[in-house]
């Protein structure tokens, strides 16, 4: 019982690197209509340049991609997948796609093995969620100076409002950016403190 090598450690990777469809952007783009035919194109460090062609159909998506199983030849893989509206409670619908493993419904699927999956059917984890609380800190730290348009390096005291943010969210934004760099340098301060 909790041996060597138990827990949750995930050795095939996270759901950022895989390759992923996502209703929402389709939509957006106007891609769901019955009759349409679109190409989908990656250019990620993981996969790099790949494509998928689909063809719209009422209520099904027909996705057709080439897949490349470790060390054999390519295979063409013609991939049905069911798609629903569901209604809004204040008007408006929105699109999900059908798991073809589950047959739940999902925004995105991911690429696993030669097929796209949700991502409870692909059992893997966010990157984030294997992160430590000093590099959760570090990550939500840049983002609030993105937010506040400042330097890596500026002081917080030193900070000043962008224009046309509201002058509470400022002060918010500034309060989070205290309790997450307090976070961060939290192991510099316990190493100076060891010096000492």
């Amino acid at each position: 019982m909790g041996g060597l090598g138990s827990g949750r450690w995930s050795v095939r990777g996270y759901l950022d690197d895989c390759i992923s469809i996502d209703i929402r952007q389709w939509r957006r783009e106007g891609c769901l209509r019955p009759g349409v035919r679109f190409t989908s194109v990656w250019d990620t460090a993981a996969s790099p340049k790949q494509s998928i062609s689909v063809e719209v159909e009422v209520n099904r998506l027909v996705l057709k991609y080439q897949w490349v199983p470790d060390g054999q030849e390519r295979q063409d893989v013609e991939l049905p997948i069911l798609w629903t509206a569901a209604g809004c409670h204040y008007g408006g619908c929105r699109m999900w796609f059908q798991c073809p493993a589950c047959y739940l419904r999902a925004a995105k699927l991911y690429l696993q093995a030669s097929t796209f999956v949700c991502r409870t059917c692909s059992r893997l984890p966010y990157q984030s969620q294997s992160e430590s609380r000093t590099d959760r800190a570090a990550r939500k730290s840049a983002r609030i100076r993105m937010q506040l348009q400042a330097g890596r390096n500026d002081a917080v005291s030193m900070l000043l409002r962008p224009k046309g943010m509201h002058r509470l969210t400022f002060d918010r934004l500034k309060k989070c950016l205290v309790e997450a760099e307090t976070i961060r340098l939290l192991p510099f301060q316990k190493w100076l403190e060891k010096l000492r």
